[in-house]
């Protein structure tokens, strides 16, 4: 019978350690496959999906049809509006909405009988009309023209499909440039990566692979998020387009 050294046992019982240390439950949906991302923290997941979630087109809930960029932070703590089911008002009075991770800043419309999301530093951007539904989710209706205007004038819809495209274009063109570097971030890991490990004096250890693997995988999900928005602006505005006839 073969008899192991001691060497050789504390060695194998050592790399049985870092295997079930980094050993995978389950690969996350979308990971570079070249990669094992399985060894992340529970804690560094969180904190990802929480950027993530904020990068998320707005279109989760299909029925919330405002732009992504009206979303702003609150100043302070939010505090419930009593006299406003669904409503919030920051440290500074500043109304506002929540849909998942985002806040929208939102005001009365008296004349119109509504309360509409705009943008506090572009008075002249369209205000989307907005209200609760009867599980008190937020959604978007059109039962209202622009603000003045009155109920189904159809200049105030061509408006308002106008400055939605003018603005469904300028995200579309910061979404594009964050897509570039998002994939130029994400090759030079890669090559840094293949690079380090093909290379016996540069070998990284184990937590420097998984540091690098995680910072790949993040902004792999980053970038996939950008391109799924990008897709479904697109579309969009090509509805927008075909509804104006152009």
């Amino acid at each position: 019978m073969k008899v192991q050294s001691a060497g050789s046992q504390t060695n194998e019982s050592t790399q049985m350690e870092v295997a079930q240390s980094a050993a995978p439950t389950a690969r996350p949906n979308g990971a570079p496959p070249m990669f094992d991302t399985s060894a992340h923290r529970p804690s560094d997941c969180r904190a990802d999906g929480a950027r993530q979630a904020w990068l998320l087109p707005s279109t989760i809930n299909p029925s919330f049809d405002v732009p992504v960029h009206y979303a702003s932070k609150p100043y302070g703590s939010l505090h419930a509006d009593v006299n406003n089911q669904g409503v919030y008002k920051d440290d500074k009075g500043t109304a506002y909405i929540k849909q998942r991770v985002r806040t929208y800043p939102v005001k009365y419309d008296k004349g119109n009988g509504t309360w509409r999301v705009y943008r506090p530093d572009n008075s002249t951007k369209y205000q989307y009309p907005v209200r609760t539904d009867r599980s008190g989710n937020w959604h978007t209706h059109g039962e209202v023209g622009l603000a003045g205007g009155w109920e189904g004038d159809p200049l105030a819809s061509l408006n308002k499909a106008q400055h939605e495209i003018m603005d469904l274009r300028a995200q579309i063109q910061r979404l594009e440039n964050q897509k570039q570097q998002l994939t130029q971030q994400w090759d030079q890991l890669q090559r840094g990566l293949i690079q380090a490990i093909g290379s016996p004096q540069t070998t990284p250890s184990l937590s420097e692979r998984q540091s690098l693997m995680l910072e790949i995988h993040r902004l792999h999900g980053q970038r996939m998020s950008v391109l799924n928005e990008l897709a479904a602006l697109k579309s969009k505005v090509l509805g927008l387009q075909r509804s104006l006839g152009l």
